[in-house]
């Protein structure tokens, strides 16, 4: 009698864009539908992984990302060595974060197949969210150690065009004392934004000195942008500024069919 070997699944590196789920790709809705086991990070906005959820087939399974880059990779060959479709849905893209390059450097190294599928940046997508333009030279990054930042390289980057940054909360002080210290003029236009692409984003204007006290209540991940290219948002500024913006508005229907209202309303 023969043994019938299991046949091997593959891992997805999904990016899950800046967090509107409609920003979501074709491809990454493909990878997300046919999975099996989404672990997904703890910064997935609660909207977008409920879109993801309900896309999913009845026994997929979710559970977060959890330890380091290794703990991950072990999570997710240890699912395609089982036959099954395993997908990592990483928050913006997934060659954006150091720790997910890890994680398909480990997978790369065995003869598990793998997939990497691109996602909207949370720094690039958040500043044109918030009518921020990054054209011409830009540098933008998804922060993940600010102690790991070049400084004076976005103190050059800011001379010439457009930084957008996307970081913790609680880091925009250690930022400001580096971009200070790097030669930023104290002067230079700031902005911040909070829960970008989100229902209740919120801009917060302002200059490289005072940015700390114009962030205050900001929580979570937030992207600063600056530079010259901040000015612009006085005119080009529209997620923010659609009528219905803030509003709460009840539909008064069932869940299945006021889908589509929602939509409507939510794009207004």
């Amino acid at each position: 009698m023969t043994r019938t070997r299991k046949a091997t699944g593959h891992i997805s590196f999904v990016g899950a864009g800046p967090g509107d789920p409609g920003l979501l790709t074709q491809r990454a809705l493909e990878a997300l539908a046919s999975a099996d086991h989404v672990v997904f990070d703890r910064g997935i906005p609660e909207p977008l992984l409920g879109t993801v959820r309900a896309g999913a087939h009845e026994e997929a399974q979710f559970s977060p990302a959890e330890g380091a880059s290794g703990d991950v990779a072990k999570v997710l060959l240890s699912a395609a060595r089982s036959g099954l479709h395993a997908v990592h849905l990483v928050a913006g893209d997934p060659f954006g974060h150091e720790s997910v390059v890890r994680e398909v450097q480990a997978v790369a190294r065995t003869a598990v197949p793998f997939e990497v599928v691109p996602g909207i940046g949370q720094a690039a997508g958040v500043a044109t969210y918030a009518g921020i333009p990054l054209a011409g030279v830009r540098t933008v990054a998804d922060v993940e150690d600010v102690g790991e930042v070049d400084y004076a390289g976005l103190a050059l980057a800011a001379a010439r065009g457009a930084v957008a940054l996307s970081v913790e909360a609680g880091d925009l002080a250690a930022v400001r004392d580096g971009l200070l210290a790097a030669g930023v003029e104290p002067a230079t236009p700031v902005s911040v934004t909070g829960d970008g692409t989100g229902d209740t984003q919120y801009t917060a204007t302002s200059t490289v000195d005072s940015l700390v006290a114009a962030s205050l209540g900001f929580a979570g991940r937030v992207v600063l942008a600056v530079g010259a290219a901040v000015a612009n948002r006085d005119k080009l500024s529209w997620w923010e500024n659609r009528p219905l913006y803030g509003w709460k508005v009840l539909v008064p229907r069932t869940k299945e069919q006021a889908g589509a209202m929602s939509e409507r309303l939510r794009a207004y």
